[in-house]
């Protein structure tokens, strides 16, 4: 799944791997476990997307937690590379 996505207090959300669009992991209806993982779509359409050809979107899967990844006290970024 993708790192969570939200400011302090607010609440969880995640981001879709096939389109990018936050969303609220409590309310989404579209979700899918891929490796161990669940993930959770905007849409029917993005979901079956990802299901078809989930290898196709792992690298935006990373991309994300990369580019997420802050220190949430100071918000201090992370370079993983």
């Amino acid at each position: 799944m993708a790192p969570p996505v939200s400011a302090p207090g607010a609440a969880v959300q995640t981001r879709d791997p096939v389109c990018g669009m936050i969303v609220d992991p409590t309310s989404a209806i579209h979700h899918a476990d891929y490796a161990g993982e669940t993930q959770y779509f905007c849409s029917g359409g993005c979901k079956a997307k990802f299901v078809a050809n989930p290898n196709k979107y792992l690298p935006i899967i990373v991309a994300a937690a990369m580019s997420l990844s802050s220190d949430s006290v100071i918000g201090m970024r992370f370079d993983f590379a």
